[in-house]
């Protein structure tokens, strides 16, 4: 929850062009944090805002490069198994 109020926030202040939340952003989709949330397209994209914006340690930022990471988690991994099949009930004696 806080972390998409933060990045919300500062969402909000790159798109009123304060440079130091567009690199902030720059610094957080290129995996500086967390490497899962890697985005090459989204850290290009802001780090390019904020040196626009005058943050001059953005212009030369270093973009990411290739597909960011797969997610993790059960959904990464595909369906689960399908369960065991199951024994019919046992015939009752005559």
């Amino acid at each position: 929850m806080y972390l998409s109020l933060g990045l919300g926030g500062l969402e909000s202040g790159c798109q009123r062009r304060d440079g130091e939340a567009c690199e902030v952003l720059g610094d957080y989709y290129s995996g500086q944090h967390d490497k899962s949330v890697r985005d090459p397209v989204k850290d290009k994209k802001y780090y390019d805002s904020a040196c626009s914006a005058g943050q001059k340690k953005a212009c030369n930022a270093p973009v990411s490069k290739g597909p960011p990471p797969p997610p993790a988690g059960p959904s990464a991994k595909g369906p689960p198994p399908p369960p065991p099949p199951r024994k019919p009930p046992p015939t009752p004696p005559n």
